[in-house]
């Protein structure tokens, strides 16, 4: 895993999001996740940037979009096309941190195989 913070003045990018972790197949170096995490001011501000990400994120990839409100853990969109998937989340209690994540299932089995091959050569 790599992890890296935006540069706020040099490359302003999307507000929300100021850390970033990249996953990578351990062999093949292939990235199979990327997850932004950042803060907003409170959960309507944040309802409402993640209404804006997940609008522009279904106008490129297409309408499969899943709701769900899980609560006082926070609200959770995916927007799913088989394997691949982006979740947004709000996630503490006021709703106030902000994560969206990029996640590849065959390129995460992959990561998790070559763990093993690794492991077992040991």
């Amino acid at each position: 895993m790599y992890q890296f913070a935006r540069n706020k003045t040099a490359f302003p990018g999307f507000r929300a999001f100021d850390t970033y972790y990249v996953l990578l197949t351990p062999s093949s170096h292939k990235i199979y996740s990327i997850l932004g995490v950042g803060s907003v001011t409170n959960k309507e501000a944040g309802v409402g940037q993640q209404m804006v990400i997940m609008k522009l994120l279904r106008f490129k990839y297409g309408d499969k979009l899943q709701q769900a409100d899980i609560g006082m853990t926070g609200d959770v969109q995916r927007i799913d096309q088989g394997r691949r998937h982006v979740i947004s989340r709000l996630t503490d209690a006021a709703g106030e941190k902000m994560e969206l994540q990029f996640l590849d299932g065959d390129l995460e089995k992959l990561a998790q195989a070559e763990r093993l091959a690794t492991e077992s050569q040991k």
